[in-house]
């Protein structure tokens, strides 16, 4: 009897093989000697130009426009300003959105797609610089186009050959290359990002551990050297927690209910196993401390290191 599930699955890594192994071929690809490798450096160059002057259109039709708007808002949130024009639209208004200081990236299989010969006529007309991603040079798009990025000729992986599968994964994938490597150039840091990109998990993830902090962040900062009496009506007058300090550095800290203990001295009862963060850091680095250290208190310093208050592993949930 076929196992069904198993007969799926090999299909699936099958899928998955073929496209890595298109993309590996690709890449292989990306060198100097090599035209795909020449005309990348090219494409890079062109939007390095635009970054602080202009802006990225960037268009395609069909399953070329979904690759399109995913790369045009990726660009813009890691420091390229980019746009996403369809076709469709372009050719009714919104060619009027595209200046003299922009370039266009063009998303077309075959470059013979009828809906972005306007977009052709426009850039040629007013000397604009477009950069096709094509899998044909003998296609329109490489052919007119100031620069074109041919991706080598492999068959869709889809049952019949023709559904736009390998060649839309290789088409991303060189869309990402030119992203990723426009924002090593910028000099894209995590501060820009989170400016760029202040919603969701992804942005929230680097807001800095400071903001965390409540206006009335209360704390008992002690020496190592005080006594056990001293810290016990400290926090007999405060309920808060109790940071042990020797020379200005954070050295651990007191569980209030081993104070009731027989003790006549601090050491006996500090706990040096503490979490300590810098105030600046992203919010995405306390969830670690808080399962390393096993602890639902984190402890914020500055750069000085002294301590500016402490954070809970509830205050996450915001």
């Amino acid at each position: 009897m076929l196992n069904r599930s198993k007969i799926r699955l090999e299909s699936a890594q099958a899928v998955l093989m073929e496209e890595a192994r298109a993309i590996q071929i690709m890449a292989n690809e990306m060198v100097e000697d090599k035209p795909l490798g020449k005309n990348f450096i090219k494409a890079l160059h062109l939007i390095e130009k635009v970054q602080k002057t202009g802006k990225v259109i960037v268009s395609g039709m069909g399953k070329s426009a979904h690759i399109g708007k995913k790369l045009s808002t990726t660009m813009s949130s890691t420091g390229t300003p980019s746009l996403f024009v369809h076709p469709g639209e372009a050719s009714h208004g919104d060619l009027g959105s595209i200046t003299t200081k922009d370039i266009l990236i063009i998303f077309s299989g075959s470059g013979e797609t009828r809906e972005l010969f306007d977009l052709y006529d426009y850039c040629d007309k007013f000397k604009i610089p477009y950069i096709g991603i094509t899998r044909s040079e003998k296609g329109k798009l490489a052919k007119r186009c100031t620069i074109p990025l041919v991706i080598p000729e492999i068959p869709e992986v889809c049952p019949i050959g023709k559904a736009p599968t390998t060649s839309t994964i290789m088409s991303a994938a060189l869309g990402d290359a030119l992203t990723v490597v426009a924002a090593q150039r910028v000099g894209l840091t995590k501060e820009d990002y989170k400016n760029w990109h202040p919603g969701g998990k992804l942005g929230q993830s680097l807001i800095q551990v400071k903001s965390l902090l409540k206006k009335k962040n209360t704390f008992h900062e002690v020496k190592n050297t005080d006594t056990v009496e001293k810290v016990r009506k400290l926090y007999m007058k405060r309920n808060a927690p109790i940071i042990v300090m020797e020379k200005s550095k954070t050295i651990g800290m007191i569980d209030p209910a081993k104070l009731l203990n027989d003790v006549k001295t601090l050491d006996k009862i500090i706990d040096k196993n503490v979490a300590v963060l810098n105030e600046d850091a992203p919010v995405y680095e306390l969830h670690p401390l808080f399962a390393k250290h096993e602890t639902h208190i984190v402890v914020l310093i500055d750069k000085k290191e002294k301590v500016r208050g402490v954070v809970y592993a509830h205050d996450l949930l915001k």
